[in-house]
């Protein structure tokens, strides 16, 4: 052990007082700063944690929407494939009618030919 030179006296007394003071102070004081930054971390996860949910609901509903998109995009396309389905019908049905008229026009183009050719013929 070591031996104390003049022995104890007040001031070494005060001294050991003061060091234990200040290591209860230290300790006290990191004591505290641990507990608030446990509160802190909790703090913080908390926030992460709402942040995520909110992003989570935010994704959620662009996703329903997305996809409320994407049924209407589809009875569009429908609609529009019945509807050239139909004009496709009226368009054929039209070119036969067309393709009629022109035998017909033909035919009396014939007629008038012969006609005229008699005509022409009794008239020499």
């Amino acid at each position: 052990m070591a031996k104390i030179e003049g022995g104890i006296t007040w001031g070494n007394i005060w001294s050991i007082g003061a060091t234990i003071v200040a290591v209860t102070v230290s300790f006290t004081t990191l004591q505290a700063g641990l507990l608030e930054g446990q509160r802190e971390m909790k703090r913080i996860e908390l926030q992460g944690t709402q942040a995520t949910s909110e992003l989570r609901l935010t994704h959620e509903k662009q996703l329903t929407d997305i996809r409320a998109d994407l049924v209407t995009h589809r009875r569009s396309i429908q609609q529009l494939e019945i509807s050239d389905a139909r004009n496709s019908e009226r368009y054929e049905a039209l070119a036969r009618s067309m393709d009629e008229l022109k035998a017909a026009q033909r035919e009396t183009n014939d007629l008038l030919r012969q006609i005229t050719s008699q005509r022409d013929a009794g008239n020499n």
